[in-house]
Parts: structure tokens; C-alpha cells; sequence
């Protein structure tokens, strides 16, 4: 093939690579479009602004929410150093945001139920059942999931770490 010929070969493609991608919502370099604000949107105050343009981003991660989530899953698998520093340093500068997300996850991963973010957070916040310390930075179940007990908020408790150990070995009432 000449070079004239490869030429208009690749201009056509990328001619109909675009038209796919503005078919799917996306901009012509492959990334999700984000809605523009409407005309009318409110220019004068700042803070009018700001909740015009945050309700638009929630109503379009609504409406793209399973394929904003694997092109976000791509970008951290193409870039996975990249991703731990910024978990890390998201981490660190929130400790309890991070224990809470962690404990959360790990609750749903071992017992198969989601309490939701709200309720557990609320559970969360409290001070500890047996001691008083606020904020208690553990969960404790009322009734054990061993013996039954369910994942669910009104079987939660907030605890500290030391009183829920003397929970499980039975030295705590609460």
C-alpha cells in the first residue's frame, strides 16, 4: 500500500472510530463524555454553581455508573503503583474513614450481607458499649455470627478494640 492510500486509509477509520464513540456517549478520544451545563444554569453565585454542576456529575454517574466503574478498573489495573500511593496517602490522611471502609468490606466479604454506608456509619460514630470511648473504631455483633447473629445494624453494637476481646472471652457484660 503507498503512503497516499495509507493515509486516507487511517483518516477513515478514525472517522468512523469516532462516530462509534460518540454513538456510545463517549468523546472522540475514547473517554467518557460528562453533560455541559445547561444554558440557563445559574452564573451568579458561586455555591448555585457548584450544586448545578454536583447534581449534573451525580445524574451522569447514574446514568454511567457501570462504565465509568470499568474504565476507572482499567486505568488502576494499567496503573497499579500509581493506584497504592493514592490509597495510601488517601489512607492516611483519614484513619477513621479508612478503618471504617475496611471493617465494612470486610464484613460484607465474610458474611455475604451490606448494611448500608449510612447505618453503618452511624453505628460507627457511637462511643463504645462497655467502656464510653468515642469514638469506638470497632463493631462489635450483640449476638456473635457463630451463634447465629446476623450483619445487620440492629445487631451492631460500637465497640473499642480491647472491649470487644474481653467480649469474646466473656469478661465484659454489656
Amino acid at each position: 500500500m503507498n503512503d497516499e492510500r495509507w493515509r486516507i486509509y487511517q483518516r477513515e477509520w478514525m472517522q468512523r472510530r469516532r462516530a462509534a464513540w460518540l454513538s456510545q456517549g463517549l468523546t472522540t478520544n475514547g473517554t467518557i463524555r460528562k453533560p455541559r451545563l445547561p444554558q440557563d444554569a445559574p452564573r451568579a453565585a458561586n455555591g448555585q454553581l457548584r450544586e448545578v454542576k454536583q447534581a449534573a456529575d451525580r445524574a451522569h454517574y447514574r446514568q454511567n455508573r457501570e462504565r465509568i466503574g470499568a474504565v476507572a478498573a482499567a486505568y488502576r489495573a494499567a496503573h497499579p503503583e500509581e493506584n497504592r500511593r493514592r490509597v495510601a496517602a488517601w489512607t492516611a490522611a483519614h484513619p477513621d474513614r479508612a478503618a471504617s471502609s475496611k471493617a465494612r468490606r470486610c464484613a460484607n466479604r465474610k458474611f455475604g450481607e451490606a448494611v448500608p454506608s449510612e447505618e453503618w456509619d452511624a453505628v460507627w460514630a457511637g462511643s463504645c458499649f462497655a467502656c464510653g470511648l468515642t469514638p469506638a473504631r470497632g463493631v462489635d455483633h450483640v449476638i456473635p455470627k457463630v451463634r447465629g447473629g446476623r450483619n445487620v445494624v440492629d445487631n451492631l453494637q460500637p465497640a473499642c478494640w480491647p472491649c470487644n476481646r474481653e467480649k469474646a472471652r466473656g469478661e465484659v457484660r454489656p
